[in-house]
């Protein structure tokens, strides 16, 4: 470990603060775009629903509610992905190894390993189809490495 890095030495601190905030706004963005094509009935969608409720995504959309379960969802994913691509971007700035976008994308695609290791703790428990792991590990797996690049690039 070393001690944080400051990005920018010609920067006065509330600009840095702020290149925090928009690497972190960046990212959440960018994580819940990705949500939204990965989940959507041209890519895994119609198989997601299949999986995760046992009909197609278009009668879910249909039912009553579904508009607020969609916000509540987003509302969710957005509070979780700030959380834990917070702690990401801070433990980053004190790793030696991540330098550039590069590595910052190697370290989240670790970072996104060890998430997804305990999101699959319930999964035989709750007796779901492992398929739905996969569907949602695969999503973890590809933002992670996105929002470490992002890091890792803004990070020096």
């Amino acid at each position: 470990f070393r001690e944080p890095r400051h990005p920018h030495p010609s920067l006065p601190f509330p600009a840095v603060v702020m290149e925090w905030y928009f690497q972190l706004a960046l990212s959440v963005f960018i994580y819940n775009a990705l949500g939204m094509l990965w989940f959507s009935p041209g890519f895994l969608g119609e198989w997601w629903s299949q999986k995760a409720f046992g009909k197609p995504i278009s009668h879910i959309d249909k039912q009553p509610g579904a508009t607020k379960d969609m916000t509540y969802g987003i509302a969710y994913g957005t509070i979780g992905a700030i959380i834990s691509f917070s702690i990401m971007q801070t433990t980053f700035e004190h790793l030696d190894f991540v330098k550039d976008a590069g590595s910052g994308a190697a370290a989240g695609l670790i970072a996104s390993f060890v998430a997804n290791a305990n999101w699959a703790t319930p999964f035989p428990f709750e007796r779901r189809p492992i398929d739905l792991f996969f569907i949602h590990a695969s999503y973890h797996a590809a933002a992670y490495p996105i929002a470490g690049a992002i890091f890792g690039h803004f990070g020096n």
